[in-house]
């Protein structure tokens, strides 16, 4: 029986951009990087990125996505770290509350 998530695996085309923008922008906490991959924890989940030729760099335009939960003064602070980093947006919230579609 399933009792919970035990971690997300990223594939990424450029890791050490990937690993910076999610330890800096995101404030992921690392835990080990090696030269094709990376893990970090946040809350208490294991977050790894990976190194994959075959990752497409152009975005997926399914809906696919990862929410990740922020508190509501964190979430206007996180919202301007990512307009300064130039995240792109993919969608216009139409949900109740505040959400950011990167």
């Amino acid at each position: 029986m399933i009792t919970g998530l035990n971690h997300i695996n990223l594939a990424v085309n450029d890791l050490e951009a990937s690993f910076q923008f999610y330890k800096e922008v995101l404030g992921f906490n690392p835990l080990c990087k090696w030269p094709e991959g990376a893990y970090f924890l946040v809350g208490d989940l294991w977050f790894c990125l990976a190194k994959d030729v075959n990752r497409s760099p152009t975005p997926s335009p399914c809906y696919t996505h990862y929410a990740f939960s922020v508190d509501q003064v964190g979430f206007h602070e996180l919202e301007s770290r990512l307009q300064k980093a130039n995240v792109v947006t993919w969608k216009d919230n139409k949900s109740e509350g505040d959400s950011l579609y990167f």
